[in-house]
């Protein structure tokens, strides 16, 4: 997906799709615009790609990787999330439900430096 692809999403999500990742719970279309409009907006650059994908009657699940770099904190270093999606489709073939799946504890948290160095040592009491 690219930052152009957000004004097409109507083309492949039903108006009233339902969106989840760690961050969000949302029930609309021009909600779950609004927090791709606003990902791109932080970011310098901001690419997915799908790694792999698989589907059967009205469901799909996707793996993929979003390599990124913030606007205005360290915008020089790469930043990768790894996570999955499982799609639902309605009958016209429009996505109705999209949950994604990633740890945002490792992926985001453990990255600001206070705050990551104290989730780091709770994980590794936890372990």
């Amino acid at each position: 997906m690219r930052q152009a692809d957000v004004e097409r999403m109507g083309t492949v999500m039903t108006p009233a799709v339902h969106f989840r990742d760690p961050f969000n719970d949302l029930h609309d279309l021009e909600a779950t615009q609004t927090v791709f409009r606003h990902m791109f907006e932080a970011c310098q650059t901001a690419r997915f790609t799908i790694l792999d994908q698989a589907a059967a009657d009205e469901t799909g699940f996707l793996l993929w990787r979003l390599d990124f770099r913030l606007r205005r904190w360290q915008p020089e270093r790469e930043r990768q999330i790894l996570g999955t999606s499982h799609v639902r489709f309605a009958p016209d073939g429009r996505a109705h439900e999209h949950r994604d799946y990633w740890d945002a504890g490792q992926q985001v948290y453990e990255q600001i430096p206070v705050l990551g160095a104290l989730l780091r040592q709770v994980r590794k009491r936890l372990g």
